[in-house]
């Protein structure tokens, strides 16, 4: 299991960029934005979720990061390039979970400076790696990690799934705004 952080990833005008987005964005909510575990089974999480579906320069620059570190050509899901996720006060994160069938390689960078939000911490399991602002934090689709929930403020974070070429993902099925 591989988990890496490359700080101040992007600029102050790239994570404001994205914030700005998803107050334009019109919510996804399909049944993707849930998370499934073998103890509860499929259940909501307690956010607001965007789906990216235009390409930008940002989202290359990521997915050559994952294949200089990883070692195989990634590629981008057919159904979005991104999503950002929104945690509002209240929030009680997202639990303990590997993104196994998402992609190969999985992508977090908070868009969110700290003085906005307290709580919404990202989290991996047994490791040290945090995501502070403008930190990419990129981990294989095998690594156990968390949000912890929202005290006060909003926390937002721009996310990519990234397929190995060849790889399905999701079983085939792809989500789609209805």
């Amino acid at each position: 299991m591989m988990a890496m952080r490359i700080a101040n990833y992007i600029s102050e005008e790239e994570a404001e960029f994205f914030r700005t987005y998803a107050e334009h964005a019109i919510a996804n909510k399909s049944k993707q934005v849930s998370l499934f575990t073998k103890k509860e089974g499929r259940t909501k999480v307690d956010r607001a979720y965007y789906s990216v579906n235009s390409a930008f320069w940002l989202f290359d620059k990521i997915r050559k990061t994952a294949e200089d570190n990883w070692k195989v050509p990634i590629t981008f899901r057919e159904d979005a390039y991104a999503h950002i996720m929104h945690y509002k006060t209240g929030s009680k994160g997202l639990g303990w979970h590997a993104d196994r069938n998402l992609g190969w390689v999985s992508a977090s960078i908070n868009i969110t400076p700290e003085y906005m939000h307290e709580g919404g911490e990202f989290e991996i399991w047994n490791s040290k790696i945090s995501c502070p602002y403008r930190s990419l934090v990129m981990y294989d689709k095998s690594v156990k990690h968390r949000v912890t929930g929202v005290s006060g403020g909003e926390k937002m974070s721009l996310v990519l799934w990234l397929p190995k070429v060849g790889q399905e993902v999701s079983k085939g099925q792809a989500w789609r705004y209805k």
